[in-house]
């Protein structure tokens, strides 16, 4: 019956894009939009056929599992179904809900508790199929994939299908951009909100800023570090796009000055600075016994930010070593990183920017440094890091992009 519904709806769905106008519009023929779905389809149902037998399920199908006992309150009772689903989480349960802790695993996390309700939502249409869900999340990957390859095509100089390569061309993204898991919904995010920045050229307009506040109220569900390294850069980007003209190096500047004022306020005015909550993150990692395996001195005070920090970003942009590319995962990944990185020294090199992309491509790139520092100051474990830099690496592909493709304007 699974298999039965899982090849129905891929079908049905399959149809239904290459025959709506919609994404005929994203410049791909209908023969592209079905390759593309496919990819999208079949990544995501290895993503789960492979954490059942790497895993046996992990967090992954514990989500899924809690998702619909949490959907099974719609019919025993719809009032704690309610509380469940759109009700505020992380801190005591309600009297209602404490008769259903099958419902309630995730409930101190928050951001696992959104995929959790996303798995109650699916689950309307899913007769509760794993694989069914899995379908549904690449509809939703494919729908934010064929957004941003139409933003593309209608302002770069390129083909179509030669920008959704490039978007699914780094091993991680692909991968962790289609399993049901939390970065799957932070590339969506940014997928959408690149739609409206990209193609900026005058004042943003209400919708833009409605695209924009609702692909930040999922990022900051979903993913709080990258909400925090996701909003200094836009406010910069936005300002100096739309409110006071900067060059690219007073973008940077500004952008750096107002982290170091949020963490001079936090620290000496509120009593709790930034290094603490980094801190109390890294320990959170160090406490999982025997899941620590690179190098990352820990956090005892604001001072060592620097240590941990450079530390960081070695262990996430050159971790693992090809010496520790013991086996095929370790080994795609390693390769994976230093490719990445001999792409972007040779495009830094030979493909100078646009002037008119120096903006978007600061803000890409301040997103990307400053994600990839967080990661690296917080995780001491390669498989979390290379699943916690998907998004950041999303970004770094569209930078590139960018440099390679330059505007039609």
């Amino acid at each position: 019956m699974e298999a039965a519904l899982v090849i129905g709806y891929v079908i049905v769905l399959g149809v239904a894009i290459v025959r709506h106008p919609w994404f005929r519009s994203t410049g791909l023929t209908p023969w592209q939009l079905l390759c593309f779905w496919g990819v999208h389809v079949a990544t995501a149902i290895a993503y789960g056929l492979l954490h059942d037998a790497w895993y046996e399920g992990g967090d992954t199908f514990n989500m899924f599992h809690t998702g619909l006992a949490m959907y099974d309150l719609l019919w025993s009772d719809p009032l704690a179904w309610g509380q469940a689903m759109l009700g505020p989480v992380g801190t005591g349960i309600p009297d209602r809900l404490a008769a259903y802790p099958d419902a309630l695993d995730y409930w101190y996390h928050y951001s696992s508790y959104s995929m959790v309700r996303l798995h109650a939502l699916f689950r309307l249409f899913s007769f509760g199929y794993y694989y069914v869900h899995a379908v549904l999340l690449a509809l939703l990957a494919f729908w934010a994939f064929s957004l941003l390859v139409k933003t593309l095509h209608t302002h770069r100089q390129g083909e179509a299908w030669v920008f959704g390569l490039w978007l699914l061309a780094a091993p991680t993204v692909l991968f962790f951009g289609h399993g049901l898991h939390k970065e799957s919904l932070v590339i969506i995010a940014l997928s959408v909100l690149l739609y409206r920045l990209l193609p900026m050229n005058g004042r943003p307009t209400l919708i833009d800023y409605s695209w924009i506040a609702a692909a930040l109220l999922l990022i900051l569900s979903i993913k709080e570090f990258y909400f925090a390294a996701l909003v200094v850069p836009l406010g910069t980007f936005l300002l100096s796009r739309y409110v006071q003209p900067l060059s690219a190096w007073a973008s940077v500047g500004l952008t750096v000055g107002v982290w170091v004022l949020i963490g001079g306020v936090s620290e000496w005015v509120l009593g709790g600075g930034i290094w603490e909550r980094l801190a109390w993150k890294q320990e959170l990692f160090f406490a999982l016994r025997g899941n620590s395996n690179v190098d990352l001195p820990p956090i005892h005070s604001i001072a060592d930010l620097p240590q941990v920090g450079l530390q960081g970003l070695v262990n996430v942009s050159l971790r693992p070593w090809p010496t520790e590319w013991i086996h095929w995962r370790l080994g795609l990944y390693g390769f994976e990183n230093y490719t990445l990185l001999l792409l972007l020294g040779y495009t830094l090199w030979r493909q100078p920017s646009a002037s008119s992309d120096r903006q978007h491509l600061v803000f890409l790139f301040s997103f990307l440094v400053l994600s990839l520092l967080i990661i690296g100051i917080v995780v001491p474990n390669m498989g979390a890091i290379a699943r916690y830099k998907a998004p950041a690496v999303f970004i770094l592909m569209v930078a590139l992009l960018l440099h390679w493709h330059p505007s039609k304007k």
